[in-house]
């Protein structure tokens, strides 16, 4: 079904605006009625990429003067919003371009005119454009000269105006500049891009109360004789930004920049005399907060000069002792190109100690070499370690193949910490030989701990205490000391997770003790053997379980080879106030199914997900049913049943009856296989479910006509009235 042509002319139109007129155009073709839709696009652009390059009396290929009338005539009227020309394969001339204009301009262009062509000398604006009451932006390029300007001119509405190489000149009435500018009551940002402006014959004066941003790019102006820098004015009360680059003038009589926030300068000296004199326009600048000197004169790239060039004085010369730096409040200092040279080192060495507020140093280096990166990154750290500002830390990482160097890591670790360190992350693989610092257990500033692996904390001291930290991860840590006395220690801890630490063979407490704690993650599949009473707290089963705020538990447990000793019911009892319950492996829904008498009442359980073995059933699916009086989503990760092709024949498996007194309303299985006996089961699920409301099946195929027979076989059985299936199919 075609649903594009179903859509109202208003939302096909700004689907189309996306593309050129000529790509717009193509549509034409889909039906009698888009044959003209494109023709009456409120935005017509014309590029040209979408014409071939002919020769034509006019400069430009008939195709493209053809297309571009054909649009114009058959749009009629119609309002336009935006009007594009684009062409800079040849040189145009003003008896095609200006009645094209002259036409969009009387359908009341609302928001944009961007004309950019390569005109014939003295190429004239049809004067229709400076009276135009309902354009925003004016875009103007390439070679357009703007001689006069009518005294009536008015733009109200205009915003925006770029100009990419176009030449003003004064005529007996005044400057055409200055006439266009004040014509334009609203307007709030100018650019004047390209070459040629001290060419210009104009007043040299930028003046309008309403301007905003303003942006003079002509660093390609000619440096001559015949180029004339005499004067600039900047009379622009309401500037916020400013972006000037070329050639530095002779004066600037008036800059009134008050309202400055953001400069950008890019200013050259020239080379013949007169070379120019900034010192109103600097004075211009006192109240920016952003400033940006972006040419070889004001220093930007290396740190220190290298003494190679000549005729630029030496940086550390023009720094004058660097005593006037006690007074700087700069706080971030950022060097974009360090070699590592001896004068650069030396010239950082005083800039720190100087600057009493510096708080962050940045350093791009030039090395591609590994050992002359790391030569470079020493000398640097070696230069600054004494220094004041950089006492504060926030994160300290460290991956380190302990040896027999203990000392210098633990002096290492002690810097950080006595530095304020918020993040602490410690990868040592030190083979149960190492043992961290007394003092990281005293740390008042600690949030994040992170400790990894094969080490032993041997004795948390009594005394210990880790005030802020917030989340804490061990990663194989052998505890052979205290583990309580360090979770006692942390007041405010809500994270903690323990990644394979074989705490079956901790010799002390197995008690996770903390009214704090929010996230609990235990992950401890290393042990050789695995005793699941024995994996939590205790030897003989779980003596106290407080999960009483519990939201959601996430639970793979696997059952040993030896004999049980405890029981697990405590802690299946302790889930009772789950709202999402995930049971991960078989050996956990078996161990629910052994101690099912222990299965609470989930009364706040909604979302139950449970992993489907391919060879065993899920004994314990009918007994949590049965307990969750409130589900709403049923998960099956994996197939819907087992493979029963070995067993006895039976309708419906006992692992999934007792269902009508279930309220789920969303079932979801991610490996239906499709055969019959999955198609027993799903019908069994459609009958029983009577709360169902979608069911969401995911299968492995990629053939369509396996994809079909799955899809029809599902769709013929019959479940409640306003349940829908819903498939995905993925690769094998």
């Amino acid at each position: 079904m075609d649903w594009i042509s179903s859509l109202p002319d208003d939302i096909i139109y700004h689907i189309l605006s996306f593309h050129s007129t000529k790509e717009a155009a193509l549509t034409s073709v889909l039906s009698k009625r888009w044959r003209n839709l494109f023709a009456l696009l409120p935005n017509l652009r014309f590029e040209e990429k979408d014409f071939d390059y002919r020769d034509s009396d006019f400069g430009i290929p008939w195709s493209f003067i053809d297309f571009l009338e054909r649009v114009l005539a058959v749009s009629g009227n119609s309002p336009l919003k935006k009007f594009s020309l684009n062409y800079r394969q040849n040189v145009v001339d003003s008896a095609l371009i200006n009645p094209w204009i002259r036409n969009v301009l009387s359908r009341g262009v609302l928001d944009l005119l961007d004309i950019d062509i390569i005109t014939k000398s003295e190429f004239s604006l049809p004067l229709e454009v400076f009276s135009c009451k309902t354009l925003v932006k004016l875009k103007l390029g390439k070679g357009f000269v703007i001689a006069m300007v009518p005294e009536n001119a008015s733009l109200p509405s205009l915003k925006t105006l770029f100009l990419d190489c176009v030449r003003f000149y004064d005529h007996q009435h005044g400057c055409s500049f200055e006439a266009l500018v004040s014509a334009c009551h609203v307007l709030e940002e100018i650019s004047i891009v390209g070459e040629h402006w001290e060419h210009w014959k104009w007043c040299r004066t930028v003046s309008s109360p309403t301007l905003q941003r303003l942006t003079i790019d002509c660093e390609g102006s000619n440096d001559s004789i015949r180029s004339d820098f005499r004067s600039i004015t900047f009379d622009t009360p309401s500037l916020v930004y400013l972006k000037y680059s070329g050639f530095v003038s002779d004066k600037y009589p008036i800059v009134n920049l008050d309202a400055l926030v953001e400069v950008k300068l890019t200013l050259a000296l020239r080379k013949i005399p007169h070379n120019g004199n900034p010192t109103n326009l600097i004075k211009g600048l006192r109240n920016v907060e952003i400033m940006d000197l972006s040419s070889l004169e004001t220093l930007k790239g290396p740190l220190h000069y290298n003494g190679h060039g000549q005729g630029i004085e030496s940086v550390c010369q023009c720094l004058s002792g660097y005593n006037f730096l006690l007074s700087c409040p700069v706080k971030v200092l950022e060097i974009t190109k360090f070699l590592g040279t001896k004068g650069e080192l030396e010239q950082m060495k005083h800039l720190p100690e100087k600057l009493p507020c510096l708080e962050l140093v940045k350093v791009l280096a030039y090395a591609t070499d590994e050992e002359a990166k790391l030569k470079l990154a020493i000398d640097l750290l070696m230069l600054l370690r004494p220094i004041r500002i950089i006492s504060t830390i926030k994160k300290f990482a460290l991956k380190h193949r302990q040896r027999n160097d203990a000392a210098r890591v633990n002096r290492w670790i002690c810097n950080a910490l006595s530095r304020g360190v918020l993040d602490l992350n410690l990868y040592i693989a030190g083979n149960y030989m190492y043992s961290l610092p007394l003092e990281v257990f005293s740390c008042k500033t600690i949030v994040n701990l992170k400790l990894g692996m094969n080490f032993s904390i041997g004795m948390v001291p009594e005394n210990a205490s880790l005030p802020a930290l917030k989340t804490l991860f061990l990663d194989y840590i052998d505890f052979s000391g205290n583990f309580e006395t360090l979770i006692s220690g942390c007041h405010v801890l809500e994270e903690l997770t323990m990644h394979d630490n074989a705490w079956d063979h901790w010799e002390q407490c197995r008690t996770v003790s903390c009214p704090t704690l929010r996230r609990l993650i235990m992950y401890c599949y290393g042990s050789k053997t695995f005793d699941l009473s024995r994996r939590k707290t205790v030897t003989d089963g779980y003596p106290i379980v407080n999960f009483d705020s519990i939201v959601e538990a996430k639970l793979i447990l696997a059952s040993s080879k030896l004999p049980q000793k405890g029981s697990p019911e405590n802690l299946i009892k302790g889930l009772r106030n789950v709202e999402i319950l995930e049971l991960s492996s078989f050996q956990t829904s078996e161990t629910f199914y052994s101690f099912r008498e222990s299965i609470p009442v989930f009364k706040n359980l909604l979302h139950l997900s449970v992993t489907i073995d391919p060879s065993y059933c899920c004994r314990c699916l009918p007994f949590l049913l049965k307990n969750s009086p409130n589900l709403r989503t049923l998960l099956l990760k994996g197939p819907l049943h087992c493979d029963r092709s070995w067993h006895e024949p039976e309708p419906v498996c006992m692992c999934l009856s007792g269902l009508e007194s279930c309220p789920v309303e969303v079932l979801e299985i991610t490996e239906y296989k499709g055969t019959k006996d999955n198609l027993e089961h799903m019908k069994n699920f459609l009958e029983k479910l009577q709360c169902l409301e979608l069911v969401k099946v995911c299968a492995c195929e990629t053939d369509d006509e396996k994809k079909l027979q799955l899809t029809n076989d599902l769709l013929r059985l019959r479940g409640p009235s306003k349940c829908k299936i819903q498939f995905e199919f993925i690769p094998s």
